[in-house]
C-alpha cells in the first residue's frame, strides 16, 4: 500500500504547479508584448525639465520649452507649445500642440526663478516673470492674477507598436516555451521521486 504521507505531498506540489502554470500564462513574456508593452507608454516632464518661457507677439502669446521623457525614447526630449492656444486642450487632459522648437528664436525671454523669495528684488518690479513649481510653473503679470501651468504629461501611444510587437513575438514565444520545458521537467522529476518512494516503502508480502 502507499504512503498516505508521500500521496498528500504529491497533491500538494501538483496543486502548487497547476497554481505556477496559470501564473506563467497571466505573466507570459507574449502576453506582456502584446498587452502591457502596447498600453503603458506616458510622456511626462523631465525631473528637471530646464523650462524656458518666451513671450511671444505673433501669436500674442506665451511660448513654453522644456524637456519631457517617455517610455517610448531613450533619454529627454525638448518640446515646445504656446500656452494660452492650448489651454482648453490641457484641461481637457490632452496633450498640446506642439510646435517646433526654434520657435523660440527671437522671442524676449521670461525670467523663470526656483523660488518666490528670489522676485523680492527691484529687478522684479512690475516684470513679467515665472516660478518653477516642481512639473509646473506659476506666471505672474503686473495687473494681472497669478496664472498656474501644469506642464503636459499624458499617455503617448505604446511602447512598442504592431509591428515591432510582430518582430519581438517569435523571441517571446522561445521564452514562454522554455518557461514550460521548465514546468514539465519540474513536474516529471516530482513524479519520479514520489514513484520512488512509493517503490521503497512497499511492503512486499
Amino acid at each position: 500500500m502507499g504512503n498516505p504521507s508521500l500521496k498528500l505531498l504529491f497533491a500538494l506540489l501538483l496543486a502548487g504547479l497547476g497554481s505556477g502554470c496559470d501564473t506563467i500564462q497571466e505573466h507570459s513574456v507574449t502576453s506582456s508584448l502584446w498587452n502591457d508593452g502596447r498600453n503603458r507608454s506616458h510622456c511626462s516632464p523631465a525631473a528637471n525639465p530646464e523650462l524656458k518661457l518666451f513671450d511671444s507677439e505673433h501669436p500674442p502669446d506665451v511660448l513654453v520649452a522644456y524637456n519631457a521623457v517617455s517610455d517610448r525614447h531613450n533619454g529627454t526630449e525638448r518640446r515646445a507649445f504656446f500656452l494660452n492656444a492650448n489651454g482648453g486642450r490641457m484641461d481637457a487632459g490632452k496633450p498640446p500642440r506642439f510646435v517646433g522648437i526654434r520657435r523660440e528664436t527671437g522671442l524676449t525671454p521670461i525670467p523663470v526663478v526656483k523660488s518666490a523669495s528670489q522676485t523680492n528684488s527691484l529687478p522684479f518690479t512690475n516684470a513679467v516673470f515665472a516660478v518653477c513649481q516642481g512639473g509646473g510653473f506659476t506666471l505672474y503679470r503686473p495687473e494681472s492674477n497669478p496664472q498656474y501651468c501644469q506642464l503636459p504629461s499624458y499617455p503617448d501611444g505604446s511602447t512598442f507598436t504592431s509591428w515591432q510587437c510582430v518582430v519581438l513575438t517569435p523571441a517571446a514565444v522561445t521564452a514562454d516555451v522554455v518557461q514550460v520545458v521548465v514546468v514539465v521537467a519540474i513536474v516529471g522529476s516530482v513524479v519520479a521521486f514520489v514513484g520512488a518512494c512509493e517503490s521503497n516503502l512497499t511492503v512486499k508480502p
